[in-house]
């Protein structure tokens, strides 16, 4: 056992923080995540999430967690991963400098303990206080599982409440945005409530799961289906939904569009404005606050995206639960490969776009659909500007 493992064991708790942190597990395990209050506060169809006037609890900031931390990686291991760094960082023995040279599985390794690293601060931005308390809760880690359990409750209900409701609102939006030119038969999914005759088996939404290189067309869901070996789905290929309609793939301009399509945005704006918003115009919410309102959220972030990527995805899918593996495909996979593709800075016109449709926002550049507009002069300040051209015609008086 290292000796970081030995102090997180054997180090006792700060006895403020011990009662501190108690009586916050308490309030929130007695304060239930969707009350009535709450239900009238938001989207007429939306319970998530807390009013801006009430307390947080761990549970409610685990429902903002669900969002904007990571989908697939419990809240404890983030946790235990963050308390364990930080007592290495605070003992120079047991810190140690990465590989100068790493094999692929040592990257893997990096690449997964930098996922977490950002996932823990991502935890302690959003809980106030949270990092302190953890770490000086010391060795009792009966208590700090206990939290996390209590966040991981309000992630789990989040993310079920999301899938739930885009469950049937998907099919809506997959048919509002059906083609008639394509040469399938335009079937509908009668039981929008039920997972059965999605995903491949039906061409309504084989059509929008399918890696957008490749055609459209029955022969390709058939041999998705039946695992062709050219045709194997792995979570790190662009589903045809992550593009406008009427998009023509360019494998030489890959980001050409990129996460423009009506449905990712229509599920952007319900997860954070609320059911009502999907396909209204940019910025438009129902009700006194959403998602993003009650959490204080004026902008979305890559997690966001590939959260918003991910769920849609599941939901146009025939899985029935939320699982990590679907047949051949994977959808850790595929939300770090959607968060990648804002690394170091990328894809920023991606977010503006997202953040435009969902908040209204407009970037300092302009809108990310349109040019700059004009200045637009007002009939009433081109009167008084004319009024004052012809008085400077006039002869001067005595």
């Amino acid at each position: 056992m290292s000796e970081t493992s030995t102090n997180l064991q054997d180090e006792s708790a700060n006895p403020q923080v011990l009662q501190l942190v108690q009586n916050k597990l308490t309030h929130s395990l007695l304060t239930p995540a969707t009350s009535k209050k709450r239900r009238r506060s938001g989207d007429e169809n939306d319970p998530s999430g807390t009013a801006p006037e009430e307390e947080e609890t761990y549970k409610s900031y685990g429902r903002h967690l669900a969002r904007t931390c990571d989908p697939f990686t419990r809240i404890h291991m983030i946790v235990d991963h963050g308390v364990r760094t930080a007592l290495a960082s605070s003992d120079d023995e047991s810190a140690q400098p990465p590989p100068q040279n790493p094999t692929s599985q040592q990257k893997l390794r990096l690449q997964r303990q930098a996922r977490l690293t950002a996932s823990w601060e991502i935890i302690c931005n959003t809980v106030p206080g949270f990092r302190e308390e953890m770490i000086e809760l010391g060795g009792n880690t009966k208590l700090r599982k206990k939290v996390c359990q209590e966040i991981q409750s309000g992630v789990d209900g989040a993310r079920g409440d999301n899938s739930n409701k885009m469950k049937p609102n998907a099919i809506d939006w997959v048919m509002h945005h059906q083609d008639d030119t394509v040469e399938l038969a335009s079937v509908d999914i009668p039981k929008r409530n039920k997972k059965t005759g999605r995903g491949f088996d039906s061409p309504v939404t084989g059509e929008f799961l399918r890696p957008i290189q490749y055609p459209a067309d029955l022969n390709t869901y058939l041999k998705i289906k039946g695992g062709h070996k050219d045709f194997r789905l792995n979570g790190k290929q662009m589903p045809a939904f992550m593009y406008p309609k009427d998009h023509t793939y360019n494998k030489d301009d890959i980001e050409d569009r990129l996460l423009e399509g009506l449905l990712p945005v229509a599920a952007a704006k319900q997860i954070y404005q609320g059911p009502s918003a999907a396909l209204q115009v940019p910025g438009y919410h129902r009700g006194k606050a959403g998602n993003a309102a009650r959490n204080g959220q004026e902008a979305l972030g890559p997690r966001d995206v590939g959260y918003v990527c991910t769920q849609l995805y599941f939901s146009l899918s025939t899985l029935g639960s939320w699982a990590e593996q679907d047949g051949d495909f994977n959808y850790r996979d595929f939300f770090w490969a959607i968060v990648d593709i804002f690394k170091d800075g990328e894809g920023q016109s991606i977010l503006d776009y997202f953040n435009h449709e969902v908040f209204g926002a407009v970037p300092e550049s302009g809108s990310p659909e349109e040019p700059d507009a004009p200045v637009e002069v007002s009939d009433y300040d081109a009167l008084a500007a004319q009024r004052a051209a012809k008085r400077s015609r006039l002869p001067a008086t005595q």
